[in-house]
């Protein structure tokens, strides 16, 4: 496939202090059609005060439609099965209202979590099988995130992948899985992974490193947009991706205070700038 600039979103975390109708507004300045949710800014509320029906009519008028909905944290942490199989329901059932096409699920990340690593993966099976009806009921794709910090119980795209076989699930490169896994870039660089999965994979977040410090000190603090000092590989990486088969969307997902505190203009500009980088050869 071509790169092209119409498979582009952006994470609201971009500029978590717009209101939702500003957010989507940007990123149709940009010439953007996606954008991604959150459920954790603010007051956590998703959508802020707005009526589901007000949500599809802005997004149908700016010609935007709604990627995912980010994220249920600790989903395999076997205390939190319970709260977070309700919050699955309660987010499918927004998603169902909104049009959003899929839940970003993060794998429990503490240096408490004393499991070990078939644990992981076996209590990651149980909760996906356990979640399954309601994405299947709800038409809409759990979007399992590895987070590459040496603490996280999921680190990279295999063990995903692994977990959702053994929860009974379709295999997740096919059409009737419920299932895919994220592809971060930044994630993918800390992480475990040599591997790409591209048939497995059902978004792309890229953030680039600019700062000099080590491995181990990169925190979420640290990703900006990928410009051509980035340290970490995501134009490599968004290559390969296209190259091995990748077809889906590719969302800006930076959490530096730089970047979230930057104005909408001196923003857009930095955005189809960071853009441009990644589509030139």
């Amino acid at each position: 496939m071509m790169l092209t600039a119409n498979i582009f979103s952006l994470n609201r975390i971009i500029s978590p202090e717009l209101s939702l109708k500003e957010f989507i507004d940007l990123t149709a300045d940009c010439g953007l059609k996606y954008i991604e949710l959150r459920n954790d800014l603010g007051d956590g509320k998703i959508i802020d005060d707005l009526k589901p029906g007000e949500v599809k009519k802005m997004c149908k008028d700016a010609g935007i439609a709604i990627a995912t909905i980010n994220a249920i944290q600790k989903f395999n942490l076997p205390s939190n099965f319970k709260k977070a199989e309700e919050e699955i329901k309660r987010t499918a059932e927004l998603c169902e209202a909104i049009a959003c096409s899929a839940i970003i699920l993060c794998p429990n990340n503490d240096t408490n979590d004393k499991r070990n690593a078939e644990q992981f993966i076996a209590d990651t099976a149980e909760a996906l099988s356990s979640y399954s009806p309601i994405f299947k009921n709800a038409g809409i794709t759990g979007l399992i995130e590895p987070l590459g910090f040496g603490e996280c119980s999921i680190r990279g795209k295999k063990d995903g992948i692994k977990a959702i076989t053994l929860s009974g699930c379709a295999n997740p490169g096919s059409k009737e899985c419920c299932y895919k896994v994220v592809h971060d870039t930044f994630h993918h660089y800390l992480g475990t992974d040599k591997e790409y999965f591209p048939h497995e994979t059902g978004l792309i977040h890229i953030s680039g490193v600019e700062d000099n410090i080590q491995d181990r000190e990169m925190r979420d603090s640290h990703r900006v947009l990928v410009t051509d000092k980035d340290r970490i590989g995501n134009k490599k990486q968004i290559k390969d991706m296209d190259t091995q088969g990748y077809t889906g969307i590719i969302s800006f997902e930076p959490f530096s205070n730089m970047i979230q505190k930057m104005d909408k203009t001196a923003l857009k500009k930095a955005i189809t700038e960071s853009i441009r980088f990644i589509l030139d050869k």
